[in-house]
């Protein structure tokens, strides 16, 4: 798991290789998550680093993945 639905944002991620399962859930404990989408290479995710709201989804690799991560301070410099 890379990181679960609710978490406070710290980075934001790019797929480099290998694949990853998005999940959504409704119940507090995330026991009824839901895969809505597969990311694969040449995708990104963490949007919510934008603008500080709690993680959208659980992201769960599917398989051995690398992956690129830019930390929140760094990534607003880069945006700006």
């Amino acid at each position: 798991t890379v990181f679960r639905q609710g978490d406070i944002v710290t980075s934001w991620y790019a797929v480099l290789s290998g694949s990853l399962n998005v999940k959504v859930s409704e119940a507090a404990n995330h026991q009824d998550a839901v895969t809505i989408c597969t990311l694969g290479i040449g995708t990104a995710f963490g949007e919510s680093i934008l603008d500080n709201t709690p993680r959208h989804a659980t992201i769960v690799s599917r398989e051995t993945s690398e992956l690129l991560r830019i930390e929140q301070r760094e990534f607003k410099s880069l945006w700006e």
